[in-house]
C-alpha cells in the first residue's frame, strides 16, 4: 500500500485509514497529534544531534521515507539524500 508511509490518510472511498492497525482504536484526529507530536520529537533530537533516538518514535516507523525526507531537507548536513530501502541496501 504506496500512502501507508502517510500513516494517517483518506482512502479514495473517504474512508480515513490509519497505520499501523495498533493505531487504529485511536480516532483520526488521535491519530494524527500522535503522529505529528513524534515529527516535532523527530526535528527536537535531530536539532541535538541524537540521531540513534530517531528510531524510538514509533509511529514513523512506517514512514521511514517520508520521515528521512523531511529530516534532509531541514538537516543536510546530517542525512543523505537516500530514502529508498533498496538504495540504501
Amino acid at each position: 500500500m504506496p500512502v501507508a508511509k502517510h500513516t494517517v490518510y483518506q482512502h479514495r472511498t473517504g474512508e480515513w485509514r490509519i497505520v499501523p492497525s495498533a493505531r487504529c482504536g485511536l480516532g483520526t484526529q488521535e491519530a494524527w497529534a500522535k503522529v505529528r507530536s513524534e515529527f516535532v520529537a523527530a526535528f527536537t533530537t535531530a536539532t541535538a544531534g541524537a540521531y540513534e533516538c530517531i528510531d524510538e518514535l514509533t509511529s514513523l516507523t512506517y514512514g521511514q521515507a517520508l520521515t528521512t525526507t523531511s529530516l534532509a531537507v531541514y538537516f543536510p548536513h546530517a542525512f543523505l539524500p537516500i530514502f529508498s530501502a533498496a538504495h540504501i541496501r
